[in-house]
């Protein structure tokens, strides 16, 4: 691999959440707004390639329940329980053409929900999708790359 690098990232969604639930004799609904939970990167490692055009991140996401969670609540900022994610991204990005192809794999393990005693399920996500971007478009996410390996890992759950 010709390059190498690694950094730390962090990130909190705001906004108000919105939950309607119709029933085949009542409705309920329910909207709260703040901060929501923490998401931070305790490992973002990133390697390149092929003359900076191929990239492979690793990364390893923790999800804080910071946001609120009220179990009594239909809408809430937090989810009430902490979730590690380790992933995997791969990418193409021809500096020639603007050509992109990436691919993101990653495995959520959650803990228990203490406020509710559930515990939810792992998951495993994959996302894959490719672009003929433009050669400008292409340049930027190769900076974006460069800048900060954790936000190629910044995909939601």
């Amino acid at each position: 691999m010709e390059g190498r690098s690694s950094g730390i990232g962090l990130k909190s969604d705001s906004g108000t959440e919105e939950f309607r639930s119709f029933g085949c004799t009542a409705s309920r609904s329910d909207s709260v707004g703040g901060l929501g939970d923490i998401e931070f990167w305790a490992v973002a490692l990133s390697w390149s390639a092929l003359n900076n055009d191929l990239h492979v991140n690793f990364c390893g996401g923790i999800y804080a329940p910071t946001g609120a969670f009220h179990n009594n609540r239909l809408a809430n900022q937090g989810l009430g329980y902490w979730t590690f994610e380790p992933g995997v991204m791969v990418s193409y990005l021809s500096q020639k053409n603007g050509f992109e192809f990436s691919t993101y794999i990653g495995y959520d393990i959650n803990t228990e929900n203490t406020a509710t005693d559930y515990l939810s399920g792992q998951q495993f996500s994959s996302r894959i999708f490719g672009s003929p971007s433009t050669r400008a478009s292409s340049r930027h996410s190769l900076e974006t790359w460069h800048s900060s390996p954790a936000a190629l890992c910044d995909f939601g759950s």
